[in-house]
């Protein structure tokens, strides 16, 4: 699977579009999903992240975490 994700090359829309796929496809399969949101940099990404775990919840995953990102 590695190899079907799409690297920097693609925006990053495509990529959660991919994304969502994968975890709706391995739902689909029984095969539980988490999602890693990152970098959350307060101020700037911060008010996307409970849009984004709405849609890979309604996707199937079942976990989630995020990686928060300070700036100095």
């Amino acid at each position: 699977m590695k190899n079907e994700i799409p690297t920097g090359s693609t925006t990053l829309s495509t990529r959660g579009e991919v994304a969502i796929e994968f975890i709706e496809t391995w739902k689909a399969a029984g095969i539980p999903a988490s999602v890693m949101v990152a970098p959350v940099i307060p101020g700037l990404t911060d008010a996307e992240v409970p849009r984004i775990l709405e849609v890979v919840k309604d996707a199937g995953a079942q976990v989630a975490g995020h990686v928060l990102l300070r700036l100095p």
